[in-house]
């Protein structure tokens, strides 16, 4: 709180200020009202009823100015001492903080040095690679890549290495390099290799050979059999569809072997105008296959209805053999098979079967007389095939002759439908290589 000022003082202050207001109004004959306005000698400016002598004017307003004016200074002092003792704190707590910083760091230099933590694993190979520097004038190349998902490992590597130039040779270094080749699956496979797990690059190479090797089938002149010409597929196209797949057969064989296989897998209205020719190579073939396509056009077979098969089938089923003098359902289920056509238009055999069907046991005693009558059916149909075979047998049989043939060292063991065949010798040893057909020689030339 403000300090207290002496009575002596305020009588002093007062005091001079009542002779400052009597000498001012016997000046001025007049006073000022506390509103602003002037009031004339002998009026009351405070309104309490009391007219005021001429000149004098009321003692307790000078007061309340001085106790304001000493309240004002006494909050200014208030306000500075604050401020000092705010100072003196911030200071204090400075030299704590300034304390315990220099407390801290005397304690992170006594305690024992811990090992560093490396948030990036360390290296399959020797951790001593990385502290050498590269070589000069090497530039980190530009790597194919390898996912680990397609490719082949053994491919990967000799890119890798054309991609090093003239350091390949620097073992050390492409250790260095080589997860830069690596992405996706085949980079997290090289992130859980074993620290130190990898001593040289031929070590590095083996185990991502193991790691990622894929069995790749080999195309032989078996495969290139198989490889024919679709029905809707251009004949260029398949010629050169053809000569893409023999080029990744590595087996030796000459070039005139695949031309003439593959002419053998062409449509047949364009294998007719080229097998006779003497052509050895593709790139002639080529040529004259460009004027087969121009001037033949294949045989497109026309849409067939989808109820075609099922209507020749019944047309089969339900015709009457002459061998036999029966149908080939009947045989099988001891009745005749229903056409479509009967039943648009109800036949009289229908119209029986429907009258049948009404009751539930006339039918099934019917089928019951159908199947017992259907052992003796196919006995008889036996009988009349024997007897049919041998007369046709006596008629064309008049003319055949009977020739003996020699056993040859080899017998079919396979036949598959590409045209190749697998061979075995007389006491039962496949031969390990198929052979085409063409080169077999029949046994009635």
């Amino acid at each position: 709180m403000p300090p207290k000022k002496s009575t002596k003082q305020n009588s002093v202050v007062n005091s001079h200020v009542e002779a400052e207001s009597h000498g001012h109004s016997h000046t001025m004959g007049k006073t000022h009202a506390p509103g602003g306005g002037h009031v004339l000698e002998g009026e009351n400016p405070f309104g309490d009823g009391h007219v005021l002598c001429g000149g004098e004017i009321p003692v307790g307003r000078p007061q309340q100015m001085a106790l304001m004016f000493e309240m004002i200074k006494g909050m200014q002092q208030t306000q500075a001492e604050l401020a000092e003792s705010l100072k003196q704190l911030k200071e204090v707590n400075s030299n704590k903080e300034d304390r315990a910083k220099t407390r801290m760091t005397t304690q992170e230099r006594e305690r024992p040095l811990k090992e560093p933590r490396h948030f990036v694993r360390k290296p399959p190979y020797p951790i001593e690679l990385l502290k050498e520097p590269y070589p000069e004038k090497y530039e980190t190349p530009t790597f194919a890549l390898f996912d680990g998902r397609k490719g082949s490992a053994i491919e990967h590597i000799s890119k890798f290495l054309d991609s090093m130039g003239p350091f390949a040779a620097h073992g050390e270094l492409c250790l260095r390099e080589f997860s830069k080749s690596l992405v996706d699956r085949a980079y997290t496979w090289y992130t859980v290799l074993p620290v130190e797990s990898i001593r040289t690059w031929e070590d590095m190479v083996e185990s991502f050979c193991s790691k990622y090797f894929h069995a790749e089938e080999k195309i032989t002149l078996v495969n290139l059999h198989s490889t024919k010409q679709l029905i809707e597929e251009d004949l260029v196209k398949y010629i050169h569809r053809f000569r893409d797949v023999s080029l990744d057969c590595h087996v030796k064989y000459q070039k005139g072997e695949l031309v003439e296989v593959c002419i053998d897998n062409m449509l047949p209205e364009f294998r007719a105008h080229l097998e006779n020719l003497d052509i050895t190579r593709f790139a002639p073939l080529l040529q004259k296959a460009r004027k087969t396509a121009v001037s033949v056009k294949p045989q497109v077979e026309k849409g067939r209805d989808k109820k075609g098969p099922p209507q020749a089938l019944t047309a089969y089923r339900g015709s009457t053999k002459t061998a036999t003098g029966f149908t080939p359902f009947s045989l099988v289920y001891g009745t005749d098979t229903i056409a479509p056509t009967e039943l648009l238009v109800p036949s009289p055999r229908i119209l029986h079967g429907m009258d049948l069907e009404a009751d539930a046991d006339i039918c099934a005693k019917a089928r019951v007389a159908d199947l017992e009558s259907l052992k003796e059916a196919r006995e008889l149909a036996q009988v009349r095939s024997l007897r049919y075979h041998q007369k046709l047998s006596n008629a064309y049989g008049k003319t055949l002759q009977t020739r003996i043939f020699a056993k040859g060292p080899y017998f079919i063991h396979e036949a598959y439908d590409s045209g190749y065949y697998k061979l075995a010798k007389a006491d039962v040893t496949i031969l390990a290589d198929p052979i085409n057909g063409k080169w077999l020689k029949r046994y009635y030339s």
